[in-house]
């Protein structure tokens, strides 16, 4: 007998309309942006301590669901997704035990990387001041990218 299909990832991948794939993208965005929120009241804001599952699921999505990851493309949104995955890349680069989180933020890299319109998306101006241990620049994302 043959293996039962997965229901989630079959459900996942027939989501369609514009008003879903608007509702879950400002849902990653604002959970991956959690961690970078800046407070001047220490303990303020509680940060999100499933930011890997949160990464897995993202790459997942926009796996399964070729049209989620093309509403992602074509909106401003897709720079607001990966600043937080630089962050998060930058920040567990030195970390051993952290390597999963490495692989993760390159594969949603690879899978984005491969559209145009994420190219064309990168050359907007960088002006968003993430407290990451790079050398200050002016410059695009894509020379964020380069430089994480």
């Amino acid at each position: 007998s043959a293996m039962p299909d997965n229901l989630f990832v079959n459900y996942l991948s027939r989501i369609h309309r514009e008003e879903d794939f608007s509702f879950i993208l400002k849902g990653f965005t604002r959970l991956l942006n959690n961690p970078l929120v800046q407070t001047y009241l220490p303990n303020s804001s509680k940060k999100i301590q499933f930011h890997q599952e949160l990464l897995v699921f993202f790459w997942k999505m926009c796996d399964h669901n070729k049209k989620f990851m093309f509403y992602v493309l074509k909106s401003s949104e897709v720079l607001e997704v990966l600043v937080p995955i630089l962050y998060h890349l930058n920040d567990a680069r030195a970390d051993q035990s952290r390597v999963g989180l490495v692989h993760i933020g390159v594969f949603i890299l690879l899978l984005l990387s491969g559209e145009r319109n994420f190219g064309v998306r990168l050359n907007k101006p960088y002006t968003a001041s993430v407290p990451m241990d790079i050398p200050v620049f002016t410059g695009t994302h894509a020379d964020l990218l380069i430089i994480v």
